[in-house]
């Protein structure tokens, strides 16, 4: 008995050994991408020791930058097609237009991710559950990558969803997935109208067309002469 507890124990210390390893192996992961990147300046930041990610949006540049799971990549603000909220593989919160709207969009636009960490909300649930995990997914285009997903919670185990571990990722993913929503936004308001541009006919043309209208039996004789001094005199 005694012997099994004792393998027990070791295997438990080495688990916790081998989870401070890779996390510090992550941090100079993350370091390392931050040191290598150039002319991005965070705006607004988000990070986590535990599990090990970072989240920052430069708004000057319309960029953002991404890090979880020991993959990072860099985006501009018109490469994002689409954002998700995923909890063990059900999509909770989606979106994929433009739909600017309330406090939550001048929070971000004006004040950063820390106005809108306070007003995010975090999912409505009809029940406690257990999940395992919690990621944001966002497809891109013209980027590094063209699907990332960014991880909030895997942990290989199990938690409620009235647990303070799953709300607190869960308001993370929010921060993230609206952050990535108003860029979306921004660029859809950015894009210039079509201007439509109104032909004016020559005094000529209408003239012909008024003709035309009449040898058609379309207008009376009367009515043709009023219209044709209309144009004249116009």
């Amino acid at each position: 008995m005694t012997v099994v507890i004792i393998l027990i124990s070791l295997f438990a210390f080495s688990a916790i050994i081998y989870g401070v390893v890779s996390r510090r192996e992550q941090r100079n992961m993350l370091q390392e991408a931050l040191g290598a990147m150039e002319n991005f300046t965070p705006t607004q930041e988000l990070n986590s020791e535990n599990p090990v990610y970072y989240f920052a949006v430069d708004n000057r540049r319309q960029e953002m930058f991404c890090f979880s799971d020991s993959k990072a990549v860099r985006f501009r603000y018109k490469d994002i097609v689409s954002a998700e909220i995923v909890v063990d593989g059900d999509v909770t919160e989606t979106h994929k237009s433009a739909s600017l709207g309330g406090a939550l969009a001048g929070g971000l636009l004006a004040g950063g991710l820390g106005a809108v960490v306070g007003g995010s909300s975090m999912g409505k649930s009809q029940s406690v559950k257990k999940i395992k995990t919690i990621n944001v997914h966002i497809l891109l285009r013209n980027a590094e990558v063209n699907t990332y997903d960014f991880q909030l919670f895997n942990a290989g185990y199990e938690i409620k969803t009235d647990s303070f571990e799953y709300k607190k990722s869960y308001k993370n993913a929010r921060v993230i997935f609206d952050a990535l929503k108003l860029a979306m936004d921004k660029v859809k308001l950015e894009v210039p109208q079509p201007q439509v541009v109104i032909q004016q006919k020559s005094t000529i043309e209408e003239l012909k067309e008024l003709a035309e209208l009449k040898q058609q039996g379309l207008i009376t004789e009367e009515e043709f002469a009023t219209m044709k001094a209309k144009i004249i005199n116009k």
